[in-house]
């Protein structure tokens, strides 16, 4: 129902002609994480085996996860994964050799 009353300025609608890509920044930002997330994701999954070691591994991606090729993804997962791996194994050895 128009009851010919106008809102007052504090509770208008934001103007989204002056800013196109204002509505869709929360959406890209998401969308672009979730992306990198599911990439990196099979990566891991596609190399876990490697991983032995009782350990935590955290990789912080880069964008260029975005662009990169999936196959260059998952050789840098293996190479992180084989020298975690190693050095997780030369640091045991190093403990039971301590003792």
């Amino acid at each position: 129902m128009d009851d010919g009353v106008l809102p007052s300025p504090d509770r208008r609608q934001p103007d989204w002609s002056a800013d196109r890509d204002h509505g869709f920044s929360r959406h890209g930002g998401a969308v672009i994480r979730n992306r990198m997330r599911r990439r990196m994701r099979e990566a891991i999954r596609l190399h876990l085996a490697l991983l032995v070691a009782d350990v935590d591994v955290v990789f912080n991606p880069k964008k260029v996860v975005l662009e990169a090729e999936f196959a260059q993804i998952e050789q840098e997962v293996k190479r992180a994964f084989e020298v975690v791996q190693k050095n997780a194994s030369r640091n045991a050895k190093e403990r039971s050799t301590a003792q």
